[in-house]
């Protein structure tokens, strides 16, 4: 791993987010496919789009897998759904005493882990592509400094040539300097 491959993202968090892309596939292909592979009847509408949401999360997931910085806008869905839900509704039956016994019950303990997607999470990265839209300056400074080393030597290997060329004569010796101010225009562009 290199940081011009991940848009100057340190290894560490690629690590973590590959495993955190995994365990979602893993977990949410099982629990709403399975829903949606033994329901039977009729669904309820905002019920059954909650279980497809669902699925559909655990596809871009596993493209988070192969892709992980790309796919970081789903990391920050699950961060603030799970948080928001936490805090206006988990919190306040907590505070009444009504959460033990409700269907709900186990649910806080579940979302309580939010701080792993939060500590994987590249923040100074997202802010600056998915807020801001620029590029990484690491990444665009490293492609810059490839393409201008090969201009450099394309214009070097041609200047080398031309030499061997100019005893060949004028039209060739024409072409050759068309080449080269192409070249040049080119280079001065980059």
């Amino acid at each position: 791993m290199n940081y011009e491959r991940y848009e100057g993202v340190p290894p560490l968090y690629i690590y973590l987010l590959r495993p955190l892309y995994t365990l979602m596939f893993l977990f949410l292909s099982y629990d709403s496919w399975a829903h949606i592979i033994h329901h039977t009847g009729s669904w309820d509408p905002a019920n059954s789009a909650a279980w497809f949401m669902w699925a559909s999360c655990a596809g871009i997931a596993f493209i988070g897998i192969l892709r992980p910085l790309k796919m970081l806008p789903i990391v920050l869905f699950g961060i603030v759904y799970k948080t928001a839900w936490l805090v206006v509704v988990a919190y306040p039956l907590y505070h009444r005493n009504e959460l033990t016994g409700m269907p709900a019950e186990g649910v806080p303990d579940y979302f309580m882990l939010v701080i792993l997607p939060t500590v994987a999470m590249r923040w100074r990265y997202f802010f600056r592509t998915y807020i801001l839209g620029e590029p990484a300056p690491e990444a665009g400074r490293a492609k810059n400094q490839y393409i201008n080393k090969i201009l450099l030597k394309i214009v070097k290997g041609l200047r080398n040539g031309r030499e061997t060329l100019e005893r060949a004569g004028a039209p060739i010796k024409k072409i050759l300097q068309n080449t080269l101010r192409r070249i040049a225009t080119m280079q001065n562009r980059v």
